[in-house]
């Protein structure tokens, strides 16, 4: 979101942590091998992006989280996955606890964007990762958007008119590459440059998520 973001007049403040979700202070797996610790960080993302609130005073927060939380969790010695009731719950209540304590700095609209389609490699073992099936895609969004209902200030962007327009992950969109060989990012670095680029996907995300919420900011 804030490659070239002067192009938008943005000024843009990423707190983003790498590996968190909604539900932190679990094992998870990620590569089908073993269960790991999840990044220590996340335990305090809820106060990072407090603080994050209280310095930099956004006219609007945007969150894309639930990606993790799309994977296998080890909770009290049972594996737990999205679709099972008490794991959904437990999403369902980081989610909240999350607008919770960014209302308690800003009245800023908050907008999630949905969980993107991913490509993840398949485990050793040659099953899927469960994080790329259809069933745990729907319902992390489906617990992300219900959320939106508890305030008129909380707002659901749905990503995938600009990166799988097809319904299901894509690797390229319109004749163009649309995600990083990793099948996550969108952007790249080209060897020797040490500067990222934008897929065509990239910057589809940027325009329609920053245009719809300059539009709402302009109007309100």
């Amino acid at each position: 979101m804030a490659i070239h973001q002067q192009n938008w007049g943005t000024l843009i403040d990423d707190r983003a942590l790498l590996g968190c979700g909604f539900v932190t202070g679990y094992d998870l797996n990620f590569t089908g091998k073993r269960f790991s610790p999840m990044n220590p960080t996340c335990s305090q993302e809820a106060s990072q992006w407090i603080a994050a609130a209280q310095t930099f005073k956004p006219q609007a927060i945007v969150v894309e989280l639930g990606w993790w939380d799309s994977q296998e969790h080890m909770i009290n010695g049972n594996v737990a996955v999205l679709g099972q009731p008490a794991y959904d719950s437990l999403v369902e209540k980081g989610i909240l606890n999350l607008i919770h304590q960014l209302r308690t700095v800003s009245v800023a609209p908050i907008y999630f964007l949905s969980v993107p389609w991913m490509d993840p490699p398949a485990f050793p073992n040659g099953q899927p990762n469960p994080a790329a099936s259809a069933a745990s895609h729907a319902e992390i969004n489906n617990l992300i958007a219900s959320a939106m209902h508890a305030s008129p200030t909380l707002h659901f962007i749905d990503v995938s008119p600009y990166l799988t327009p097809s319904g299901q992950y894509q690797q390229n969109v319109g004749g163009q590459i649309c995600r990083n060989s990793d099948g996550v990012h969108l952007y790249y670095e080209p060897p020797g440059t040490f500067q990222y680029v934008y897929t065509q996907c990239g910057r589809a995300l940027q325009n329609g998520v920053l245009s719809t919420i300059r539009e709402a900011l302009a109007r309100h």
